[in-house]
């Protein structure tokens, strides 16, 4: 009778223990609930109250290109989670030798490439469960089947779900939810965006989930479900030795392979976005430099306004001024013309008085 392999044991036993394939996000808008944290009896400060979980990764890891989770709990504090810890332990992984990827980038045992490509990066584990999708933005709504999942997605994505909270409240309410509209364009890694934005019918009128959704959703995220977060990230994590492998370029066994679950468009697509971003910063501010010359000559054209201004008044009012002394030398000769003519009046009229006089004498 042969022995048990205990090693094929534990791997099939981690095998089972994985959750679901992580979420694809279709092309088009997808209405999305989020859902609330997945383990009410969570006390570790970093993630307690909080409804998604932060785990750092390194891409292009080995000849295969493949993601592994950072073991090193200073740059990747979630290993250290003590719900994660218990699962490590049942898997027999034991932490805290440091992360070799992070060594040999430290060390610069990796080529300029490999260095660029495995860099640490923090990507998101949420749980949610799709509710309504259409392929055209003109298009209408259409109702799909609700099976909660789980997405494992970077900044973009997650900096949009965000901010929907932020606008609305807790939108997680699952008598009050306000839904996530995650909209993709394009199909492949170099032509792939995402824009996250709240559903508009569901800020107009929040949506109650019926008790048998809420029931399927609270299955799923309690210890042990497709959606507990933390038993996602246990089961992401390879102890150092399966690391090193991989970075050596050892085939590992499928069942460890993880990788090939993570989208990795999304990566391309932020890479793009802040490439875009940079270009349209030194737009803005080529726009600014020309905006401020066009404010420099347009100052300098009311200075040079002003002071054409300025000469046509003094102009103006020197004209004026000659205008009113003319004026004034009119008047001063008709008054001397009107007393003059006053005068030959008054001396007729002594005249013919005295004519009168002589007249009567005789």
């Amino acid at each position: 009778m042969s022995g048990i392999d205990m090693k094929k044991m534990q791997k099939g036993y981690d095998s089972q223990q994985r959750g679901g394939d992580f979420l694809t996000i279709q092309q088009g808008n997808t209405s999305m609930y989020v859902h609330p944290p997945c383990r009410k009896k969570d006390e570790w400060e970093p993630t307690e109250g909080v409804n998604y979980v932060p785990v750092v990764v390194h891409y292009g890891v080995g000849k295969d290109n493949a993601m592994t989770v950072c073991i090193d709990d200073e740059n990747n504090p979630i290993v250290k989670h003590p719900f994660v810890e218990k699962l490590l332990r049942k898997r027999g992984i034991r932490l805290g030798g440091g992360c070799p990827v992070c060594k040999a980038i430290e060390d610069g045992a990796l080529s300029d490439d490999e260095m660029d490509r495995s860099r640490a990066q923090t990507r998101y584990l949420w749980g949610v469960t799709p509710m309504e999708h259409k392929s055209k933005p003109s298009g209408s709504w259409d109702k799909v089947t609700p099976k909660p999942s789980v997405i494992f997605v970077g900044k973009s994505i997650y900096d949009g779900i965000m901010e929907i909270f932020f606008d609305n409240g807790d939108i997680t309410d699952p008598k009050s939810a306000i839904f996530a509209n995650i909209h993709r364009v394009g199909k492949g890694k170099n032509d792939t965006k995402y824009k996250v934005v709240a559903h508009a019918p569901t800020i107009k009128k929040p949506r109650k989930l019926g008790p048998k959704l809420r029931a399927m959703i609270e299955k799923a995220m309690a210890e042990g479900g497709d959606c507990d977060l933390f038993k996602i990230v246990a089961n992401l994590i390879r102890n150092a030795s399966d690391v090193e492998a991989l970075m050596a370029g050892v085939k590992i066994d499928e069942s460890d392979d993880i990788g090939d679950d993570i989208d990795d468009e999304e990566e391309e697509a932020e890479e793009e976005a802040e490439e875009e971003a940079e270009e349209d910063e030194e737009e803005e501010a080529e726009e600014d430099e020309e905006e401020e010359e066009e404010e420099l000559d347009d100052d300098l054209g009311d200075d040079l306004d002003e002071d054409e201004e300025t000469e046509e008044d003094e102009e103006a009012e020197e004209g004026e001024e000659e205008e009113n002394g003319v004026d004034d030398d009119l008047d001063q000769l008709d008054e001397e013309l009107k007393s003059i003519a006053d005068g030959k009046k008054t001396k007729k009229k002594a005249k013919g008085k005295k004519a009168k006089k002589s007249k009567k004498s005789k």
